[in-house]
């Protein structure tokens, strides 16, 4: 029973004078008398910037009730209805209670207007209990002068105040905001790791891996992300995380733990969020920024912004959510860095120095395209997550008592699916709180039946947080609309009249929406609600879309959408819309039917409808040419279906190269295309190059045995990823090539590899290239060589070895029983004489040798002689390469004399003065090739060939050099003694048209040349072997024109001469009709233009016969007739004229 004092008051409080329902209020006070701390709960869910800890707060419990019901009455009609939903829908209330309450005060009917009080007045924002705000306006006012005493005075005060403001901010509360309260909270600090190799890190590979098992409380080496090396100008630290990984808490957690005094070396910390400054429409300045939306000092805010600009080295300000940016920020500004700005561009001037030069400045961001505004020195660490000591530690911190903790992570451990989404710090919450529901009372094994999917995982979370046996259709399909309205337009934040009274109180109750207060600018302040996390917001949109019955099929199936992460530099920021997509078709699986059923309160068929309409949107998807991004994605939401028709549909469109570059891959995202290549019946070669990729990732990749190709190209790759790799190499059966280049593995990860590799005698090809392995590794690597029969390439180029050391890997590699051909690459080993003697040695005692390249190195004449001399006993079938080594012109005279000998050699590559001469010996037909390339050689330089001519005639291309017409006619005299040739390639020699004339001159002497091919203008000269001659792109005057007939007279013919794309004179048609009785072998001339002409020539053993002229085209008029008609008479076998 009430006391009579109490009584009183109750009957005279504002509350219940406003309203005349003074029975209404006792019964309401005596109810949340009896449960104080769920009041002060709600009391702080609607009012988060009040401070409730005053010390005008009454002794008497009950005045406490009534005075805290009147701060609730003072914000107004909507939020006391919120207040009062949630009082009837979270306490036990009687039914003659319950009634009166939400007839008087839910629908916002008995609710009268107090012209004193207004819905717009707020509370100030958090300040230390006793401290008053200043209700001035910081602008940007010139600053008076401080004394220096008095100046430190007011900032040491404002410096406490900021912590003690922090520490109110986090007293007896965890740093997950707006969970329910009912379940325990933990912080596990996730694996974050730097993507730079200068990373201030003694950990391995710069992952901060830590202490899964420290005690709660202590962190990660969290202080390690500010200990850059820079002395001087910004310091700038990018977060990057893809939803859900931890980047908010992490925040609030260094902000949390300068509050508690651990981060000591800043003396300030200012915490933002992009989501709320995008409230902010108009400009501001930096002292706004942090004291009208921040806190505000007690006084002289212009003394404490100047000693914070003395001491920017000591303040650490934390922007989170970049990516959630609504407008872009130019990488070029003119205004003046103090002029006030929107706020990415202040965080943009704080970035490059130009405010609190000399501050450092933290940024969380999913991955994409970041704002142009920041600097490309800024240092990015990549937030993965948990990994399984982790999750392990997050569970038994989550259940208090050790038989739930064992039987929680028992079933984690038996759901792979369910494991792996525990990787995402957000969803292994989710999967905690379903756990809590379902083990009590079930047999083992039931979360892989009940929890398989990200989807069902959070139906699940929803069926816990509501009442038992009790389906809240109505407010969950409310809460929907709400979450799908906001993703539309881009809001994550609502005010409290976007959210309907009975919708918020059910959101509250549940734990699934949070409150915050929110500045929308200087001196204007209001409450602003948000789902827990954006996600959550995601999948309410999906609810509704999935059983609204005003949303249609056709609505619904454009919102199946696969989203790229290569984000467009024309858009401002990602997009809100990462998991819907993957909601969606969570929400199609067959087991979310009869969920579905009872909240949209229609038959399953009907829902079976929609969802069959998401599958088949899916469907389309998979029959389109995708890239990497959106193929990991559909991965994501064809397994989140549940429907093995479909994931083998697509796993069968996947194409046999699958390439992934440039975008980041974490363990979830690999599990998904695991999932989905477990459906496909064709191998598969996955590619991944410059993809950042979580340490653990290839663990996903167990069991795959899809994979045929398996290929890694990233510096991002370590020792963890090695070790990772390693445990799943041996479940990959069909794996037959794997390739890890250009990674930073050291010895300790190529000893995992070492280990795994024996357990896979299916390889066929690894390559370690461009991994700057040392020799001890390289030769751990070699042993492995026996226990891998099938094993034909094995490359580990671009280390950093001895000689020594490669002599010893060729030694196991030619002794090694299962290599039955061998290929020797030593290219730029800088190998000398001793080293290519004992090589000569070891291939002398090994199998049968395909190549030998030995390029790059500095064997000098002595070296390449030995080679060339030993390489018809090493019976190499294929290559050798001796090609720059060093060679004097006597030296390649010698090596080439050698070489000649070899019977089993097809190519031989060897270079002067860094120029390579390649010789191809009688390969097929169309690799016939002798090149010379580029290599101004004497005149005199002459080719020793072997004695028997080979099987088919070679080509020879001595093009681009010097010879002249000198050279050419040299040439022209010892083209004889090279025997019948395919081709002869003179180009780019700088030949005149008298040399090319001089060369008409080899249709006599040479059986083989029956076509030469001239353009003056690209200088092309080449004499081939089938065919007619060609001159083309050059003037021919008549003199020209004569002596090239005079020339080709005496060849033996039959020839063909194409004049083509020439400059002939006016006077030519009459020069070429006067050749039919100066050359009496040519039988026709056929003259198209005075560009286009060609000349047939019979042979001189043939008979004479008929001639035939055609002149079309070449401008003649009527003055041409008469001469042109003697010059014809002169032919007297005339017998076609055109």
């Amino acid at each position: 029973m009430m006391n009579q004092e109490a009584r009183a008051g109750l009957l005279m409080d504002p509350i219940s004078l406003q309203l005349g329902t003074e029975n209404l209020c006792g019964c309401l006070v005596r109810l949340l008398s009896k449960d104080p701390e769920w009041l002060s709960a709600k009391v702080k869910f609607f009012l988060p910037n009040m401070d409730l800890g005053s010390g005008d707060q009454s002794p008497d419990p009950t005045q406490r009730v009534i005075q805290q019901l009147n701060k609730l009455h003072t914000q107004g009609q909507t939020t006391w209805q919120e207040f009062i939903h949630c009082v009837c829908m979270e306490l036990d209330v009687p039914l003659e209670l319950e009634v009166p309450l939400l007839s008087t005060w839910g629908h916002g009917d008995g609710f009268p207007r107090q012209p004193e009080v207004g819905e717009e007045s707020q509370p100030d924002s958090q300040l230390h209990p006793g401290l008053k705000r200043p209700h001035q306006s910081c602008g940007s006012s010139p600053r008076p002068k401080q004394c220096k005493k008095h100046q430190q005075e007011l900032a040491k005060r404002y410096l406490q105040l900021l912590r003690t403001s922090a520490q109110q901010r986090y007293a007896d509360r965890t740093p997950w905001p707006g969970q329910p309260l009912a379940f325990p909270q933990a912080y596990i600090p996730p694996i974050l790791q730097w993507s730079r190799a200068s990373a201030p890190f003694n950990t391995q590979e710069g992952a901060i891996t830590g202490d899964p098992k420290a005690e709660d409380g202590t962190d990660v080496n969290i202080q390690d992300l500010f200990s850059t090396k820079a002395n001087r100008g910004p310091r700038v630290t990018v977060l990057l995380g893809k939803a859900g990984m931890g980047k908010t808490t992490l925040a609030h957690r260094l902000c949390q733990k300068w509050a508690d005094g651990q981060l000591d070396r800043f003396q300030a910390l200012f915490l933002f969020e992009f989501r709320q400054l995008n409230l902010i429409t108009g400009f501001l300045t930096l002292p706004q920024l942090l004291f009208d939306l921040y806190l505000r000092p007690e006084a002289g805010p212009e003394a404490v912004f100047q000693y914070l600009e003395e001491n920017a080295n000591g303040i650490l300000l934390i922007f989170d959510g970049l990516d959630e940016v609504f407008h872009p920020c130019s990488s070029k500004e003119t205004a003046g860095p103090e002029d006030p700005a929107s706020a990415l561009t202040l965080f943009s001037r704080l970035c490059r120095g130009t405010l609190l030069p000399g501050c450092w400045v933290m940024a969380t961001s999913r991955p994409g395209k970041l704002p142009a505004c920041l600097p490309t020195e800024a240092a990015t660490v990549h937030m993965w997550g948990f990994d399984g000591p982790r999750v392990e530690e997050y569970v038994s911190r989550f259940f208090s008592d050790q038989p739930s903790q064992e039987a929680a992570v028992a079933e984690l451990r038996t759901n792979r699916r369910l494991w792996s989404m525990c990787a995402v710090p957000a969803l292994c919450r989710v999967a905690c709180l379903c756990l809590y529901r379902l083990l009590p009372g079930s047999s083992p094994g039931q979360s892989a039946a009940l929890l398989p999917t990200m989807t069902q995982n959070y139906v699940q979370m929803v069926l816990t947080l509501s009442p038992r046996g009790f389906l809240p259709a109505e407010s969950l399909l409310g809460l929907g609309e709400v979450a799908l309205r906001g993703l539309e337009t881009g809001k994550v934040i609502f005010s409290a009249g976007d959210i309907p009274p009975p919708v918020m109180a059910f959101g509250a109750a549940l734990g699934l929406m949070t409150s915050f207060c929110v500045c929308t600018g200087p001196g204007h302040q209001e409450t602003g609600y948000a789902f827990t996390h954006l996600s959550l917001q995601e999948f309410f949109a999906a609810l509704h879309l999935m059983a609204s019955p005003q949303v249609d099929k056709d609505t619904l199936s454009q919102h199946v959408t696969l989203t790229s992460r290569w984000v467009q530099r024309t858009k401002a920021r990602l997009g809100l819309l990462d998991h819907l997509p993957i909601f969606l078709a969570g929400l199609a699986s067959c087991a979310c039917r009869p969920f579905l059923s009872l909240l949209a309160q229609q038959d399953e068929a009907w829902v079976g409808t929609k969802q069959a309409a998401v599958v088949q949107a899916l469907r389309k998807l998979a029959t389109r040419r995708l890239t990497g991004p959106k193929v990991v994605e559909l991965c994501h939401c064809v397994g989140e279906t549940q429907a093995p028709e479909l994931a083998g549909f697509t796993a069968q469109s996947l194409p046999h190269q699958m390439p992934f570059h440039n975008f980041l891959l974490t363990y979830a995202d690999l599990a998904a295309l695991t999932n989905i290549l477990g459906h496909r019946d064709a191998p598969i070669h996955l590619d991944f190059e410059g993809c950042p990729l979580e340490p653990r990732c290839p663990e996903a990749l167990a069991g795959c045995g899809q994979v045929e190709n398996l290929s890694f190209k990233s510096r991002k790759c370590g020792d963890a990823f090695a070790e990772a790799l390693s445990r799943s190499l041996p479940t990959m059966g069909s794996l037959k090539k794997l390739g890890l280049a250009g990674s930073k593995i050291t010895a300790q990860g190529i000893s995992h590899l070492v280990q795994a590799l024996p357990l896979c005698p299916q390889l066929e090809e690894i390559s370690f290239r461009d991994n700057q392995l040392k020799d001890w590794e390289v030769l751990n690597v070699v042993e492995v060589l026996p226990c891998l029969p099938r094993l034909r390439k094995l490359e580990l180029s671009l280390s950093n070895v001895s000689a020594s050391t490669l002599l010893s890997l060729t030694n196991v590699a030619v002794t090694c029983p299962t290599v039955r051909m061998l290929q020797v690459r030593l290219q730029k080993c800088q190998l000398g004489v001793h080293d290519v003697e004992v090589l000569i040695a070891q291939l002398r005692e090994g199998p049968h040798l395909d190549e030998v390249d030995l390029s790059g190195n500095r064997l000098e004449d002595e070296g390449c002689q030995l080679m060339a001399e030993a390489a018809p006993q090493l019976h190499i079938t294929g290559k050798l390469d001796l090609s720059s080594n060093g060679l004097s012109l006597a030296g390649v005279c010698r090596v080439l004399s050698a070489v000649s000998t070899c019977r089993t050699l097809a190519e031989f590559h060897v270079s002067l003065l860094h120029k390579t001469v390649v010789l191809k010996f009688a390969p097929e037909p169309e690799e016939q090739e002798v090149t010379q390339k580029r290599a101004a050689f004497p005149d005199s330089l002459t080719f020793q060939t072997p004695s028997d001519p080979p099987l088919c005639p070679p080509r020879i291309s001595l093009s681009g050099n010097a010879l002249g017409d000198k050279g050419a006619a040299l040439l022209a005299q010892l083209l004889p003694g090279l025997g019948a040739l395919q081709s002869l390639n003179l180009s780019e020699n700088g030949l005149s048209l008298d040399a090319v004339f001089s060369l008409t001159q080899c249709f006599s002497t040479l059986p083989w040349l029956l076509h030469l091919d001239f353009s003056s203008e690209s200088q092309r000269v080449i004499l081939r072997g089938d065919g007619r001659d060609s001159l083309r792109e050059c003037q021919l005057e008549p003199l020209s024109l004569s002596r090239l007939c005079e020339t080709l007279e005496k060849c033996p013919g039959p020839l063909e001469v194409k004049l083509t794309q020439m400059e002939l004179s006016p006077r030519s048609p009459l020069l070429l009709a006067d050749i039919f009785s100066l050359c009496p072998r040519v039988q026709k001339v056929d003259l198209r233009s005075l560009h286009h002409a060609t000349l047939h020539f019979r042979s001189s053993e043939e008979q004479e016969g008929g001639c035939c002229g055609r002149f079309t085209g070449c401008g003649l008029s009527q003055e041409h007739v008469e001469p042109l008609c003697w010059l014809l008479s002169k032919c007297e076998d005339l017998s076609q004229l055109e």
